[in-house]
């Protein structure tokens, strides 16, 4: 529990026990006399005990991520935890690759490939041709036939992380899905890209989810 839920939990409990005392000292004041002390006095404890447990579940609502650090891919991410998402490593050729996929009965389902590619730097000037070929891959491997052009671009920023995405959809087995492909750059230069897939029509529902994730996404 860290200081500020030690001091918000503080707070309520001089809050509580300062409730208590105003009530016994204008029963002792106005000469009221309580048939069952204990009892009302029980009831103030499981009070502020009650209170006590709401702020704590409170603080760990505002949280329902696990940082986690993996240091194959060079990365520490935020995984999604209420309920948790999968998470695995691929490697792919000099690079792995982190793969996040939502748990059963989830929704929307999704899976995010995210990648950080070593032994390469990058600067804020050569970004645009370096994103546009990493985009114009992408859409290589998935067979996608529709040209690329830098009007697909758009430039955007997660946190620290800068980069260009392009919104696709893509047609596969009678299914069509949409595709969020970014390609960026970390503050030391070192080129990353993400990869989101989820249902046609769904894109909206899990990128506040994926936002974050990207947002808080730090090279170890």
């Amino acid at each position: 529990m860290d200081a500020h839920t030690l001091g918000n939990l503080a707070g309520r409990f001089f809050i509580s026990a300062l409730l208590v005392y105003i009530i016994i000292l204008s029963c002792n004041r106005f000469q009221l006399k309580m048939k069952r002390p204990l009892a009302v006095i029980g009831t103030l404890l499981l009070f502020i005990l009650g209170m006590a447990s709401h702020a704590v579940a409170d603080e760990r609502a505002k949280r329902p991520f696990a940082v986690t650090a993996i240091p194959q891919a060079g990365l520490q991410i935020y995984i999604p935890d209420r309920p948790a998402w999968h998470w695995e490593t691929e490697l792919r050729q000099d690079a792995y690759a982190i793969v996040l996929t939502t748990p059963e009965n989830y929704y929307p389902p999704a899976r995010l490939d995210i990648v950080r590619i070593p032994n390469q730097k990058i600067n804020t000037g050569t970004l645009p041709l370096v994103a546009m070929s990493g985009l114009k891959t992408v859409r290589k491997k998935m067979g996608i036939a529709e040209p690329f052009t830098v009007k697909n671009m758009h430039k955007v920023s997660y946190g620290d992380i800068v980069g260009y995405e392009e919104i696709i959809s893509m047609k596969t087995q009678g299914q069509t899905f949409a595709i969020k492909s970014f390609m960026g750059m970390l503050p030391s230069g070192l080129p990353i890209s993400f990869f989101l897939a989820t249902g046609d029509g769904q894109l909206s529902h899990i990128e506040p989810m994926i936002e974050k994730i990207m947002s808080h996404t730090s090279q170890l």
